[in-house]
């Protein structure tokens, strides 16, 4: 864990047409999105079908692509994976009733998008999503991460076990996002201290309060605060899940204690 100079920056949905659908237009905004400069004038959405791809034993996954918005297949043995499927699905289909044949050139194809598994086991699996735009620098970057509950099929604020609510998690590229609370911010910085990884001179929490990203990961839980407009407070935070129990509510205890049996 560490501050990082790297400097990349999460933006605001004005860069990021599909993920700002729903608040930019509502039902009743554009049908797909910007016109891509790389869209053809004569060619209709269509899904893209990609191949499947090995995320671990037991468990793969495939792209699934229309009009520049990119989802995923999970083929796995828990049955809640046909209910994540569905969910899953529902990103394109929202998409899909409003890109008519008669609108060939409302297709976005982006720059760059990426969707993939980043943590998946028997007991939860997290699907992140990533899209940029060419000409942007870093400021046309968006991602979120979007989590299931495998034993339910359903989505689960991350934010909740810490007794809080995060963003908007029907919002592709910004699931998973929130702020600390003041205690999570004491606890997580206090913990990052006495870390031996941790670089010296780290920006006070004060400083560092605005939004993070929160992962599951292997070995805990990762809290992510991409770099500022004036290249400070990236902030790297990975706590074990064992190390996690004063900031957990009843329900992230719950969780934990799950994560912990060692469901693969």
């Amino acid at each position: 864990m560490r501050l990082m100079g790297w400097k990349s920056l999460s933006i605001v949905c004005l860069l990021s047409a599909f993920g700002c659908i729903a608040s930019a237009g509502g039902e009743d905004g554009p049908p797909c999105g910007r016109v891509s400069d790389h869209a053809r004038p004569d060619a209709a959405p269509r899904l893209e079908v990609g191949k499947k791809i090995l995320f671990a034993p037991h468990r793969v996954y495939r792209t699934l692509r229309f009009a520049g918005r990119e989802t995923l297949e999970l083929f796995g043995p828990e049955p809640a994976t046909a209910e994540v499927n569905r969910q899953l699905r529902q990103d394109l289909d929202r998409l899909r009733k409003r890109c008519e044949p008669s609108e060939p050139n409302a297709a976005d194809t982006g720059d760059e998008i990426e969707t993939e598994p980043v943590y998946w086991t028997s007991q939860w699996v997290t699907v992140k999503n990533y899209i940029w735009y060419a000409g942007t620098g870093t400021a046309g970057i968006s991602r979120g991460h979007r989590t299931w509950d495998l034993q339910s099929g359903q989505q689960v604020d991350l934010w909740s076990w810490f007794g809080q609510a995060g963003g908007e998690q029907s919002d592709i590229y910004a699931a998973g996002r929130g702020t600390p609370s003041p205690k999570l911010m004491r606890f997580l910085f206090g913990y990052a201290r006495s870390d031996p990884e941790w670089a010296a001179g780290a920006d006070e929490p004060g400083l560092c309060s605005q939004q993070y990203d929160l992962t599951l990961e292997k070995s805990g839980m990762r809290f992510y605060r991409w770099q500022d407009y004036f290249g400070g407070c990236e902030v790297d935070i990975l706590v074990p899940y064992n190390r996690l129990s004063p900031v957990l509510s009843v329900a992230g205890k719950s969780a934990v204690r799950r994560i912990l049996k060692g469901g693969r």
